[in-house]
């Protein structure tokens, strides 16, 4: 499993990510429909806040991608933060890709000069355990 950046023009991969976020919501929202394509789109593209950011995507030629994470890096306020999460296809969880993401994009953040990275998750989904078992913790 490789660890690359994502390459906006690569609309293969973005239709990858797409399925990552379709079956992990699928397991860990399933009250809550899925962002349609052309939104999820958008969020890889810009985010929600307009902030600038990175994606980074876990795949390999055999499964293709397992994994990603868009990292969203305020410019106006909060500027010691990053805010992001990796996302692992249900399939391929248990497998360190989450914990590997988790640890490449906390060096991203570093790197940004971001000391705090956030995340949300749902009580009582495998984000929340994930987070846990992380050392993550409760905000606002």
């Amino acid at each position: 499993m490789r660890i690359e950046p994502w390459d906006p023009d690569d609309e293969t991969t973005a239709r990858g990510c797409y399925e990552v976020h379709r079956a992990a919501n699928a397991v860990d929202e399933p009250d809550e429909p899925p962002m349609g394509a052309g939104t999820f789109g958008i969020f890889l593209r810009e985010g929600f806040e307009k902030s600038p950011g990175e994606v980074w995507i876990a795949a390999d030629a055999e499964c293709g991608v397992a994994g990603f994470f868009r990292m969203a890096l305020p410019d106006l306020e909060n500027l010691d933060r990053a805010y992001s999460g990796p996302a692992v296809h249900p399939a391929m969880r248990r497998r360190g890709i989450g914990s590997e993401l988790l640890r490449h994009e906390a060096g991203r953040a570093a790197a940004n000069g971001r000391k705090i990275l956030s995340a949300v998750t749902l009580a009582g989904s495998a984000g929340e355990v994930f987070a846990k078992a992380v050392g993550g913790g409760l905000g606002i």
